[in-house]
């Protein structure tokens, strides 16, 4: 299985790309998660089987931010990254591809085959500081989670 799983990462980031909504019948009746590595921010993920939406919480994170999930593998080797633009301590663990949150969510497909399916995924949130702080150290804040493994049910 572990040969397979960069195969079934992105073929599970293109079936989210192109899912915009679940039609009708949700395949997947849940979610099983595992947290690895640490970051400087935290992942919460929660799954809504009545729209079939992967539910995804990123804090710190505020009303003026752009939420993303990494899909992808955990890396090896996780990456650290630079301060500024990111506080200290927030490490890359997810090498993968970025699928935007909107309203902080994801539509699954309707994909019998994803269930039993596993992914890794990372949270990583920009956000806007209004009011800037003063004395101005950043107009923007980036933030990254905890890695998640992730298994559809």
């Amino acid at each position: 299985m572990s040969s397979l799983r960069p195969f079934v990462s992105i073929a599970f980031v293109a079936l989210l790309a192109a899912a915009a909504r679940a039609q009708s019948g949700c395949t997947v009746n849940g979610i099983t998660t595992s947290d690895f590595g640490s970051s400087c921010g935290q992942l919460a993920l929660t799954f809504d089987a009545s729209s079939c939406q992967l539910v995804a919480t990123i804090t710190p994170g505020s009303a003026m931010s752009i939420d993303f999930l990494l899909v992808g593998m955990e890396q090896s080797v996780p990456l650290d990254l630079p301060s500024p633009p990111f506080p200290a301590g927030c490490k890359l663990l997810v090498a993968g591809a970025p699928i935007p949150l909107v309203d902080h969510a994801i539509t699954v497909p309707p994909i019998p085959q994803l269930v039993g399916q596993s992914v890794d995924l990372q949270g990583v949130s920009l956000s806007i500081q209004i009011p800037p702080t003063i004395p101005p150290t950043s107009l923007f804040n980036l933030t990254t989670t905890q890695g998640v493994h992730l298994t559809f049910n």
